[in-house]
């Protein structure tokens, strides 16, 4: 609904959502409906004793064009 309504909107070129990545199913919902993972989510963290902690969330877009500039979560 929400990207039909986007479409409507002239300029409009995505829509964007947040995901927990703790919540595998909705992140699994968003990446079949199309939504793949913005360049600007924020990046892994390195701690001072050099542990790596992933953000607990991603930003989703979905281009509502098919020339889409962003990668997919599969093309990681």
């Amino acid at each position: 609904m929400l990207e039909a309504v986007a479409e409507k909107i002239p300029g409009t070129e995505k829509v964007m959502l947040t995901c927990f990545r703790s919540n595998e199913k909705a992140m699994a919902f968003y990446e079949k409906m199309g939504y793949g993972k913005d360049e600007f989510s924020p990046p892994p963290r390195i701690l001072r004793n050099g542990a790596i902690v992933e953000s607990e969330y991603v930003w989703k877009p979905k281009l509502l064009y098919r020339d889409a500039p962003f990668r997919r979560a599969e093309e990681e």
